[in-house]
């Protein structure tokens, strides 16, 4: 019985949108940058899909890709994993 509690709160079967888990990202994003940098670097991100513990993000261009990477690589899949547990995987679309 204990494995179907954890089955039951897994975000897979959850009915979360890729929307809403980014959207719990950007909360969480927000509170750890300047505002200037979170409008110039998170919200161009778009959230395209969700697939188990894989969110896919679409991004404006290689160079907004290599960027956020750059900077934002550690912060980003931190707070994926907080959002989404261990298995949290971030997939860029350009």
């Amino acid at each position: 019985m204990q494995e179907l509690d954890v089955v039951a709160q897994s975000p897979v079967l959850s009915n979360r949108t890729s929307d809403e888990v980014w959207g719990e990202c950007l909360l969480k994003i927000h509170e750890q940058v300047s505002s200037l940098s979170f409008k110039t670097w998170f919200q161009p991100i778009t959230p395209l899909k969700l697939q188990g513990y894989e969110l896919t993000v679409e991004v404006p261009s290689q160079f907004f890709y290599d960027w956020v990477e750059e900077h934002y690589n550690d912060l980003i899949r931190k707070t994926i994993v907080s959002v989404l547990g261990a298995n949290a995987r971030l997939y860029y679309s350009i």
